[in-house]
């Protein structure tokens, strides 16, 4: 066997010179509809886009979409986009793409695509959606204002459904628009006479977050009421303005002032980062043309839209809401002050008598103190700050029956597991059986090149006790890749796709009565785990010889052993750049021994 001392490999990045003339313009995210924005939902799918220029051809432009999270870990890449490298303005895009598919946080992400060996970036936001109702409150009466101003905390929404109707079931609701904002003014002279707000009627709001499609994304879980005077107040009495808000040593401080004719006292102002609620405040008095000002230190960080809003049956609500965009550069978490004596409370779930959970369902307790809560998504209720004694506890919801029961209290602490199981009624067992559908779709690689029969999909349920999702139904895919799931019961489930060497895919999905929704997925295959070339010089070797396409070379080194490889440029990226095809070896020299 003959030997080389050295092989030195000498190559040519033709990629080089076409930095010269080609130049990346913009690169931006759309939402399905093509429509650009900087902020989404976790719920979402998204287009990925670059625009370039190029002033010197060459053989062609390859496009690499890579996607990083708030930590900075690369969630996502796309690669084998290509366009021809002529002259003139061109660009790229990857559409639909699931931001479940990468979504890790709450925060900003980073978008960078590479043109050749080009490079841009672009920052957006994704939240993951919440909602959460702040004016008229739930159980306002006799409100005055004119016009009525219903007002909610969202964030990961672009655009929200307001129902107001006079029944909680808002059957045949009587009025309901769309709005991009997180405010509605109700219209003071409707034009269908339904619509009209009349005096002594009981009315229910409820507001229901949208994505581009009009698809639901979140909604509130339980409506508020409220009702109306017969005759509005013309002379504003009550007027409490919020009229600044900033950041003083990373603690947000907001400015009210009593614009009213007298006296006010525990006015409630809340404060909202990205619509996550970081705490509400109870303002005990505020005198005529006072000012006073709350400091509340929040739990987040980074670039945040603050959102200040005082929840108060006030004549002019249109002061009653600030928003300013804040760079909050630490958030701080403050310790809690121990306290001597701690009240009893008591917690527990609400479950239908399958185990599922009632996230609608309404908690009266009556005892020495007395009052209504309402559990929340997962089923769970708490009710706290109680005093020693016997509490008589009724769970209730709609289209079940009502159970009763009764905790004594004894000891200042915690009451845990005080759960009901209720019964459906007979009309609600009735629609429970009625309601099914389904869902399919295909599976395909990032290419769109359809799989074949060793995918698994599942649709998981969430375990209303561990709070765990547990597998419901599992298939697999045929040999074209297709998926189905029939008569599934009605409710939210998630979608899990698994394949060997491929990343797994999960997301929310809604199985509704009668449909069969269509659910197309990309899987994206796992990235590789990079190879050092230097430290294997034979395997190296073996690499090099199978992506050297002049015969002439080949000719050259056949039957010779390398036992060191030398080329001016860092070995690993070298052999990553001839993969690509973004180099390629125009010569080598050889030392023999």
């Amino acid at each position: 066997m003959k030997k080389i001392i050295l092989l030195s490999i000498i190559c040519c990045f033709t990629v080089i010179e076409s930095l010269l003339g080609l130049d990346i313009k913009t690169v931006y995210v759309t939402d399905q509809r093509g429509t650009i924005r900087t902020n989404f939902s976790d719920t979402e799918k998204v287009n990925l886009n670059v625009s370039i220029s190029n002033t010197t051809a060459i053989d062609r432009i390859s496009f690499i979409f890579e996607i990083y999270d708030p930590s900075g870990n690369k969630k996502f890449s796309h690669s084998g986009n290509s366009i021809p490298g002529s002259i003139g303005d061109g660009g790229s895009s990857v559409r639909f793409v699931p931001i479940t598919n990468f979504f890790s946080s709450n925060g900003t992400y980073k978008l960078v695509v590479f043109a050749n060996t080009t490079m841009k970036e672009a920052t957006f936001t994704i939240y993951a959606p919440n909602l959460t109702l702040t004016y008229p409150s739930n159980y306002a009466r006799d409100l005055t204002d004119k016009p009525l101003v219903f007002r909610w905390v969202s964030s990961g929404a672009p655009k929200y459904r307001i129902y107001v109707d006079d029944d909680a079931a808002f059957f045949n609701c009587i009025f309901t628009d769309d709005t991009m904002q997180t405010q509605y003014a109700y219209p003071s002279e409707p034009s269908d006479t339904r619509q009209k707000l009349a005096a002594g009627t009981v009315y229910y709001w409820k507001i229901e977050a949208l994505d581009e499609a009009g698809s639901t994304i979140i909604k509130t879980p339980v409506p508020y009421n409220f009702t109306i005077k017969s005759t509005a107040i013309t002379i504003t009495a009550k007027d409490i303005a919020i009229t600044d808000m900033s950041l003083l040593n990373n603690v947000v401080v907001i400015s009210l002032k009593n614009l009213g004719g007298k006296s006010e006292s525990m006015i409630p102002i809340s404060l909202y980062l990205n619509g996550i609620l970081q705490k509400t405040i109870n303002i005990d008095n505020i005198m005529q043309n006072e000012v006073k000002t709350v400091n509340i230190t929040p739990n987040i960080s980074g670039n945040v839209v603050a959102m200040a809003t005082i929840t108060f049956d006030d004549d002019n609500t249109k002061n009653n809401i600030y928003t300013k965009q804040l760079t909050i550069t630490q958030a701080t978490v403050t310790p809690s002050t121990p306290t001597i004596t701690e009240k009893a409370k008591i917690l527990g779930s609400v479950y239908s008598s399958d185990k599922s959970k009632l996230k609608d369902a309404i908690i009266n307790y009556d005892g020495p103190i007395k009052g209504t809560i309402y559990a929340n998504s997962g089923g769970e209720y708490k009710i706290e700050n109680l005093t020693i004694g016997d509490y008589k506890l009724k769970a209730s919801c709609s289209g079940y029956v009502s159970i009763e029961q009764t905790v004594k209290i004894d000891k200042m602490k915690s009451y845990a597991n005080i759960d009901f199981y209720l019964n459906a009624t007979e009309q609600t067992l009735a629609n429970v059986l009625e309601k099914k559908g389904g869902i399919q779709g295909v599976i395909t690689d990032s290419n769109g090149k359809s799989m074949d029969n060793t995918v698994d999909v599942a649709l998981l349920i969430k375990n209303a006790k561990t709070n765990k999702n547990e597998e419901f139904a599992k298939i697999k895919t045929n040999n074209k890749g297709q998926y189905r799931f029939e008569n599934v019961s009605v409710g939210e489930y998630t979608l899990s796709v698994f394949k060997t060497d491929y990343e797994t895919f999960e997301m929310s999905v809604s199985i509704k009565e009668g449909k069969s929704e269509t659910m197309d997925i990309k899987l994206a295959a796992r990235a590789k785990a990079e190879v050092d070339y230097t430290s294997d010089v034979k395997k190296c070797w073996e690499i090099i010889k199978t992506i050297i396409k002049d015969e002439n070379i080949i000719n050259q080194i056949n039957g010779y052993e390398i036992i060191k490889i030398d080329t001016k440029s860092d070995l690993n990226k070298l052999i990553s750049s001839i993969e690509k095809e973004k180099a390629k070896i125009t010569s080598i020299e050889l030392v023999i021994e």
